[in-house]
């Protein structure tokens, strides 16, 4: 297997590569294709027509448990292998098709009986899961009972050391080993799967149709220890990229008869607002605490901590003007320790009442976990605007509280666009006379509005407040999931994406380059990069057969990242970033011009159509270019997210059976090398929307 060089700017397949033999994300999200990423190329055809999904981590593919499946062939790095460990997420509507829904199969045939090879997948009626490997006189299968859950996702593997008996053969589901409830063992002769396809979701007999989703599949040539398949189901559990909620707790304190003269309990002290609270483990956490008092007179809170912690206060949140009102005030901890500790609220005074509410979210943005948030209301119907500035994965806070019980009390936030996250019910305000909550909701718009309906005698005060989600870090995930419709070439050169000479296509159409004369990996804008020398490097695709480069007269669209170190005088007024043209003939690319200016080219009938940025981009920084060829023949060109000029149109077609280079194209040899470096490079056979150059932008910056 290829070794791969890390550094800070290489992303890695989470836990561990050693041994990989095959790794299927399902991450290609659109075409025919399943690319194996481990760097052994044994890619998977979809037959039968299983189609791409939201999965447990990016993409998935869902199975009809009729004729579905995905043929990774039979290459010999996953031949005969010494040991075996098959990992995957699943999600299974029924136990599959004659109750045998496969995962995994390679062999002859895996029904009743098992020849010439392996098999790893649900057994029977009662939910159980099998591994089962043929010898020369029978197969022998370890296997365990109702341990799969049908409609959610679980974590399922299995590892054997390849000994003479699978005795020793171990089923992990959600990372925790279960013990075998039946099967046999075996003493006998190992047969070979030699020429025998591997297929995920079904069996060569076409009888034993898995039936629901599969996603991150992956196959060792070793037996994994319990500590890495435990990793490996914690490195699928997490949700990424989404702020969620857990380990929500709340407590009231009211005033006894003596409230009336701002005392509480009997003493004029002010009284501390204590209640143990829970911060679960998670990544980029924020522990936000909702305090309600009930002033006598113009009491606010002077402190609340989380243990020994301070936490700070939303300052931009008005407060009352006016004394014997409900104030409500928003606290907050970036990064609590995870575990149980106590929040203290100390009022700056004796209040008629104080109440506490506190949540725990993770995946927020820690330097900026808060956009600007709506004023205070208090005491009257209002309407309160809340506006994430995207959808993508936006949090609503209501923070709010009452004094007298009054069942007309009512929260929403625009209902009819947001699904109900974890947290307090929309009416839960509870019927005490002195209660707040903390109401969450995901965001489905890029704005929201809380409508905050009092009853008649209360008095109540509330906030809105949205969380942004933690920023994707170049450093630790890739994009390759993300902007995939009509996406026809995809190399990232992320460490998991290259192997030896070769970068990977993951658009799923198999468009893989050959790197030529040398580039090098590079720390690059999103994990790793290549860095072209300026004398003679390129990375060679190829002109694909089914031409998908190859965009007639219709729209498309190219994007990517490069650093340029300036334009090199070897031969040419232009250097290439990408190109599949010469001088005259029909063709596109993406050039840095002798003035240190991005172009974007579309050639139809000889006649060049370009579009110029603005300005040189030559600076030693960053820079995103996407070209975009509307169906209209508008020619666009944009930097860093945002429209700089445009070109002549032109509906010419600009196919030709040239190949793809990037950091070159086919004009004079090397006379249009690129000096810099290149990252996240995608070839679309649509025109983008400026949302989505924009969002591309975002992943990356």
């Amino acid at each position: 297997m290829p070794t791969h060089i890390a550094n800070a700017g290489i992303i890695g397949k989470p836990p561990t590569n050693l041994g990989l033999v095959g790794y299927w994300s399902m991450n290609e999200g659109t075409g025919s294709y399943a690319g194996d990423a481990s760097g052994n190329k044994n890619t998977g055809t979809l037959t039968g027509g299983p189609t791409w999904v939201d999965g447990k981590r990016g993409k998935a593919l869902n199975f009809d448990g009729v004729d579905d499946y995905v043929n990774a062939g039979s290459a010999a790095s996953v031949t005969d292998l010494p040991a075996i460990t098959v990992s995957a997420w699943i999600f299974p509507r029924i136990a599959g098709e004659n109750n045998r829904g496969r995962i995994v199969c390679k062999a002859t045939d895996c029904t009743s009986v098992l020849n010439n090879g392996w098999y790893f997948g649900i057994a029977g009626s009662n939910l159980g899961l099998q591994f089962a490997v043929d010898y020369s006189t029978n197969f022998n299968w370890p296997s365990v009972d109702n341990v799969i859950s049908l409609g959610k996702w679980q974590h399922v593997a299995v590892t054997w050391n390849g000994n003479t008996s699978v005795a020793n053969a171990q089923i992990y589901v959600n990372g925790v080993a279960v013990s075998r409830s039946g099967g046999s063992d075996g003493s006998d002769t190992r047969t070979s799967d030699s020429g025998k396809s591997l297929i995920i979701g079904e069996c060569a007999s076409s009888t034993c149709a898995f039936n629901g989703l599969i996603d991150e599949v992956r196959i060792y040539n070793r037996a994994l220890s319990a500590a890495e398949i435990q990793a490996l189901y914690k490195s699928g559990a997490a949700t990424v990229g989404t702020i969620n909620t857990a380990n929500t707790s709340r407590i009231t304190y009211n005033t006894a008869s003596s409230a009336g003269s701002g005392t509480y309990g009997g003493t004029t002290s002010g009284v501390a607002l204590s209640w143990s609270h829970t911060t679960g483990n998670g990544n980029n956490k924020i522990l936000v605490v909702g305090v309600s008092i009930n002033r006598a007179n113009n009491e606010t809170v002077s402190s609340v901590t989380y243990g020994k912690l301070p936490l700070t206060k939303l300052t931009s949140v008005a407060t009352p003007p006016s004394a014997g009102s409900i104030d409500t005030e928003l606290w907050y901890l970036k990064n609590p320790p995870s575990g149980i500790a106590n929040i203290v609220v100390t009022p700056s005074a004796a209040v008629w009442g104080i109440a506490g509410t506190a949540a725990t979210y993770f995946n927020v943005h820690q330097s900026s976990p808060f956009k600007t948030p709506s004023t205070q209301v208090n005491d009257a119907n209002m309407i309160n605007n809340v506006n994430p500035a995207s959808k993508l994965g936006w949090l609503a806070i209501g923070v709010f509280g009452r004094r007298r019980n009054n069942s007309d009390n009512a929260v929403t936030l625009d209902s009819s666009q947001v699904s109900r996250a974890t947290g307090d019910s929309l009416n839960s305000l509870g019927s005490g006379e002195r209660n707040t909550a903390i109401l969450s909701e995901k965001v489905a718009t890029s704005s929201a509005t809380f409508i905050w309906t009092w009853g008649v005698n209360t008095q109540n005060a509330g906030i809105g407040v949205s969380l942004q989600p933690a920023k994707i870090t170049a450093l630790n995930t890739s994009q390759n999931n993300q902007i995939t419709n009509g996406l026809v070439g995809m190399w990232s050169f992320n460490g998991p994406d290259m192997s030896g000479a070769t970068a990977y296509d993951r658009s799923g159409q198999g468009n893989n380059g050959t790197l030529t004369n040398g580039p090098t990996p590079a720390i690059g804008k999103v994990g790793q990069a290549l860095k072209f020398d300026g004398v003679d490097d390129y990375v060679n695709v190829g002109d694909p057969a089914s031409g998908n480069l190859d965009f007639g007269t219709g729209g498309f669209s190219v994007s990517v990242w490069v650093i340029s170190r300036g334009y090199a005088n070897i031969g040419s007024s232009m250097n290439t970033i990408i190109g599949k043209q010469q001088v005259t003939s029909t063709g596109w690319g993406i050039y840095i011009n002798a003035d240190n200016k991005a172009r974007f080219n579309v050639l139809g009938a000889g006649l060049p159509n370009s579009a110029i940025s603005n300005s040189a981009i030559n600076n030693g920084q960053w820079h995103q270019i996407v070209g975009v060829r509307q169906d209209n023949g508008s020619v666009k060109i944009y930097v860093d997210g945002v429209y700089n000029a445009d070109g002549t149109a032109t509906t010419n077609s600009v196919s030709n059976a040239l190949p793809l280079y990037i950091g070159n194209d086919n004009y004079s040899g090397s006379a249009r090398v690129f000096s810099g470096f290149i990252d996240e490079v995608r070839v679309y056979n649509r025109a983008l929307t400026e949302a989505e150059i924009k969002r591309l932008y975002n992943m990356g910056r």
